[in-house]
């Protein structure tokens, strides 16, 4: 961006710049925009320009001096065919590497030998006679760009920003795909009053790569899936962004994405046909989201890389039920806030809630292994802990040490509840060990007898300013002998 004396004050787009009357006017690579799905920024001062059209042409001048790659070209020749000098132009024509009336300028001639008539002319691709039209070319079509103007996004999602990208704050991650590949980015706004009205929170300048489900995935699988994979059909052409990684680096955040409420990472990708691609190596139920059955349809957005975005506010508060709006821009529209689909979400201040336990058992069953009881029902089950690694905890517990937040790496405490016919009989809280006993007598205070069959669920919870974050629960069923 060029910059004069002194900025605008007034515009008509959402940087606040007015396109037609301005001393700072924007220039724009267009040809980097649509290919790359980004723009590089870079300003250039120049203190002597007060004219808005003298600085449009030298912004210009040096936006193609520094974005566009001019073409060299050399080529042999002899004194009788080629009389120009260094310095002067002509219009070259090549057929075989598609050259038609490129205009170019002699920058150097240099002859084998004093004796020699043979002599090499090296040229440039000059710069004020570019084309200004832009053309984006796929493996599909050829389509000239002639419009800026972005339309309402429909692949759309805010979700509770997890632990490992919030740490220990509230906050929420807008999700979007872009629609026209035009965009250049959208503008968060949110509604404290059921949507009467919309604030703006952020500008947000990256979109994730969006598609959907081909074949059904379902739960059972190992975690590190190495089997077929899953098929997902890409809405464009921006699924080129996403690449295999290596196996070691499955476990960081190179190729993460949420399949449906399930976050997951994957090795490799490979193009099946289309837009559709097939992902292998895919590790899944990652950090505090669980394995899950998936259908055909289901939505799936990428977050590798630096994509992920996540937004703190002061009415973002845990608990309470806000709408918010995603309003794409271009580099000189914006779309308008009444038409952008309004996506409520109730703040669960997910960054903050423990993660299930994991491996509970009863009298030393595991579920699948029918745990059954003829007095005592001893449960025993393991801690999780955000933000070490899947969440599986490996330190050994001191009992006394109680689990709260800050001391031996867990926090809160465990609850336990205990169903009968799906009924709810006892529930027994604040509990500070990783195990718990349902007395015989507990069960026949509870029930008048033993009960036939008995559910318990665990969960691991904490209590902060008033407010209660629990955790989703692990359930075991035992039967009586």
């Amino acid at each position: 961006m060029s910059k004069g004396k002194k900025e605008a004050t007034t515009g008509n787009d959402i940087f606040g710049i007015d396109f037609h009357n301005t001393i700072t006017p924007p220039a724009q690579d267009l040809g980097n925009r649509f290919i790359s799905g980004r723009i590089n920024t870079r300003t250039f001062a120049f203190m002597l320009f007060t004219n808005p059209t003298n600085a449009n042409w030298m912004n210009a001048r040096m936006l193609q001096r520094n974005g566009y790659a001019l073409a060299t070209i050399s080529f042999p020749a002899n004194r009788d065919i080629f009389r120009l000098q260094v310095g002067d132009l002509f219009k070259l024509n090549y057929s075989p590497y598609n050259i038609f009336n490129m205009v170019v300028r002699v920058i150097h001639i240099e002859e084998s030998n004093l004796e020699s008539e043979e002599i090499t002319i090296t040229v440039l691709e000059d710069i004020d006679y570019l084309s200004n039209s832009v053309v984006l070319t796929t493996a599909e079509s050829k389509a000239k760009i002639t419009s800026d103007i972005p339309i309402d996004l429909t692949h759309v999602k805010v979700i509770n920003a997890p632990y490992i990208s919030a740490g220990d704050y509230v906050a929420i991650i807008p999700l979007a795909a872009r629609e026209l590949q035009i965009e250049l980015g959208y503008a968060l706004y949110m509604s404290v009053d059921d949507g009467v009205s919309y604030n703006h929170l952020s500008n947000i300048t990256t979109y994730n790569v969006f598609g959907t489900l081909v074949n059904e995935y379902p739960e059972k699988t190992y975690q590190i899936d190495d089997g077929p994979g899953i098929l997902i059909e890409f809405t464009n052409s921006d699924v080129n962004r996403i690449s295999s990684i290596s196996r070691a680096r499955l476990c960081g955040f190179d190729n993460m994405a949420l399949l449906g409420d399930e976050l997951i990472s994957f090795q490799t990708i490979t193009p099946v046909s289309g837009f559709i691609y097939r992902l292998t190596g895919v590790y899944r139920g990652r950090f505090d989201t669980e394995i899950q059955n998936h259908e055909i349809g289901t939505e799936f957005y990428f977050l590798g890389g630096n994509i992920l975005s996540y937004v703190e506010n002061s009415e973002i508060i845990s608990g309470s039920t806000r709408k918010f709006k995603l309003v794409p821009f271009t580099a000189s529209k914006t779309a308008s806030v009444a038409d952008a689909t309004a996506i409520p979400l109730l703040i669960t201040g997910r960054a903050k809630i423990p993660y299930r336990p994991s491996n509970l058992d009863a009298n030393g069953d595991y579920p699948d292994e029918s745990p059954t009881y003829e007095t005592d029902i001893v449960l025993t089950w393991d801690p999780r802990l955000r933000g070490d690694g899947a969440g599986f905890g490996s330190e050994v517990f001191d009992i006394n040490e109680a689990p709260i937040a800050g001391v031996s790496g867990y926090e809160g405490y465990f609850r336990v509840k205990v169903y009968v016919n799906d009924v709810l009989r006892r529930t027994t809280s604040s509990i500070a060990d990783f195990t718990w006993t349902y007395t015989s007598a507990m069960n026949i205070i509870d029930n008048g007898a033993l009960a036939s069959s008995v559910t318990l669920r665990v969960t691991n919870y904490r209590v902060e300013s008033g407010y209660e974050y629990e955790s989703t629960y692990t359930e075991i069923d035992v039967t009586l002998i």
